[in-house]
């Protein structure tokens, strides 16, 4: 199974970075000017039609990704949600649907961001469209569910595996971390990392 980064290092970068997300309004606070629930299905969207369905086919993806009108965002502005790794950060130019997307080389790896969510939607958006995956050729296992109160901001994180039965080796992972809103920070983070599922 491939390794899935902690969430750790990218929620420090997220602090720094949430703020300069979507280029398209930049005197205006664009968590502020959105609704959470819009937000949150525009990033579950974008996550199973971009990161799901074209993990590792990079061409889709950023098909997908442009025909929602996010637009790879410059070099200053990529570098701190990069972490210092390779890849495209494309953002939206909307600021009432501030979603954006990394596409790490070759789609081995994709996150949809936003800023601001609706935790609960989130939480069921995320099972039903992960759980629905199942198939006779395709196992999906729940491998981690964890509640917190950081700084006193509820949220779960959620991790699950899906691939061809039995699951030891190879497949996908998908995660959620979604917690509740601050200024210039991450409310909702989406990963897709590993191998695409042949059969959906």
């Amino acid at each position: 199974m491939p390794h899935f980064p902690r969430k750790r290092h990218s929620a420090a970068l997220a602090a720094a970075a949430g703020s300069i997300l979507f280029a398209g309004a930049p005197s205006a606070r664009a968590e502020g000017a959105a609704d959470p629930a819009r937000v949150t299905q525009a990033a579950m969207r974008l996550f199973n039609q971009g990161c799901i369905r074209n993990l590792r086919q990079e061409a889709g993806l950023r098909e997908v990704l442009q025909a929602a009108g996010l637009r790879a965002a410059p070099a200053d502005q990529a570098t701190p949600h990069l972490g210092g790794r390779p890849g495209t950060l494309f953002v939206s130019n909307d600021p009432e649907m501030p979603v954006a997307v990394i596409v790490r080389p070759a789609a081995a790896q994709c996150e949809a961001r936003a800023p601001t969510t609706d935790i609960a939607l989130a939480e069921r958006e995320f099972r039903g469209m992960v759980e629905g995956l199942q198939s006779p050729t395709v196992m999906v296992r729940r491998d981690s569910e964890q509640r917190s109160s950081t700084g006193g901001r509820p949220g779960i994180n959620v991790v699950y595996s899906a691939g061809a039965p039995p699951l030891e080796e190879g497949g996908a992972r998908f995660a959620m971390q979604a917690r509740e809103p601050v200024p210039g920070g991450i409310a909702l983070s989406l990963t897709a990392s590993g191998q695409p599922l042949d059969a959906r």
